[in-house]
């Protein structure tokens, strides 16, 4: 077995596998996993850089168990620099939301996951009432600028899955990282969808508009004729 191993990898021109093909592209996976967050798409791309390197493929889970930790490693690296940004009150507040209210026993942190009735007109007052709160929790984006934002999704994804105790027992890196995320999903929804009920105001403003433009027409059209019969009239009144 081993001399038909031999002989095939002599005929594909290709070495055996080692560790040290992985030591060689791991500064490719870092710089990828900064933009990409599915190991999916950081495998394919370990995959494609071991082949272009003439590199047998090694085990499948060698080469997740690899990207798992480069991933893990780049962001705990994003979290650590997000926190270095935070100020104690901005920490303070964040913490805050995870305190049970025991007269409604629930925390706002629940609130962050939901939202009001649908994005209907009946309810702007609901939306821009949450709006408001939201946009009370400070500006989010400053704090997540260094993180790609197909990251941020995923973090956000991550947080909703998660309850206030289980964010608890999260490293304070990644418990913020995630609620903050999770802010900023909020805010950016929130907004779209109030846009899009104000389009939808002035839609149905201008449809009305419109069709109360095409009635006045109508009724000057009447006017018009009636005092062009009038005129008529008159004109053969006094030929007369």
């Amino acid at each position: 077995l081993y001399i038909f191993h031999q002989k095939v990898r002599s005929y594909l021109k290709i070495n055996p596998y080692n560790r040290s093909i992985l030591n060689e592209i791991s500064e490719i996976l870092f710089e990828v996993a900064h933009y990409r967050d599915n190991p999916v798409d950081i495998i394919n791309i370990a995959i494609s850089e071991i082949t272009n390197r003439k590199y047998e493929l090694p085990a499948y889970r060698t080469i997740n168990e690899f990207v798992l930790t480069i991933r893990k490693k780049v962001n705990e690296k994003l979290c650590k620099e997000l926190i270095s940004k935070l100020s104690e009150d901005m920490i303070n507040n964040l913490e805050a939301l995870l305190e049970l209210d025991t007269m409604y026993n629930r925390t706002l942190y629940n609130d962050l996951k939901q939202f009001p009735k649908s994005p209907t007109l009946n309810h702007i007052k609901e939306w821009l009432d949450h709006l408001e709160w939201l946009e009370s929790l400070g500006n989010t984006e400053s704090y997540l600028n260094h993180i790609p934002y197909q990251k941020l999704i995923n973090f956000a994804e991550e947080a909703k899955v998660l309850d206030a105790s289980e964010m608890k027992d999260i490293n304070k890196p990644k418990r913020y990282t995630l609620i903050l995320s999770l802010i900023y999903q909020a805010q950016i929804k929130t907004r779209d969808n109030l846009v899009e009920m104000f389009l939808k105001r002035m839609t149905t403003i201008h449809n009305s508009a419109k069709d109360r433009l095409e009635q006045v027409h109508l009724q000057n059209r009447s006017l018009n004729e009636e005092l062009i019969d009038t005129f008529g009239n008159i004109l053969q009144i006094y030929y007369e």
